[in-house]
């Protein structure tokens, strides 16, 4: 299904629409640049998460702002604010990484994976379920 991106809002009370990251394939991975505002990348085609346990992003990570969440590994029962359904996630504590996990084993059927960027950057050379 391959990666898309997409704005999201700045938070569940707000109709204001943020800049969806840009999306730039290389040899290396995909980065997405969201330095413009605050959206969320994604894979396009929901993955049944109950046999996993982990969800696991390798890559090169530079948050913007303070908060942990503006670079957020992230697993999604549908696509509207990524604030409200969210329904697992793990932020960058740091200003910049490179590894992102999230504990997945309370989930069961079918999510979106992907990540939220709000002033922030991923270049993402991997994505593992385990």
């Amino acid at each position: 299904g391959g990666w898309a991106s997409r704005g999201a809002k700045a938070s569940s009370a707000s109709d204001e629409q943020a800049v969806q990251p840009v999306l730039t394939k290389s040899a290396e991975g995909i980065t997405a640049d969201g330095s413009a505002g605050g959206g969320m990348i994604y894979c396009a085609n929901k993955i049944d998460l109950t046999p996993y346990h982990t969800l696991t992003f390798e890559g090169s990570f530079s948050r913007g702002g303070t908060l942990a969440r503006n670079v957020l590994a992230a697993c999604w029962s549908e696509l509207e604010t990524y604030y409200t359904e969210t329904e697992a996630h793990q932020g960058l504590n740091s200003t910049s990484g490179s590894l992102l996990t999230v504990d997945i084993s309370g989930l069961t059927g079918e999510y979106y994976v992907g990540m939220g960027l709000t002033a922030s950057t991923a270049q993402i050379t991997g994505c593992y379920l385990q």
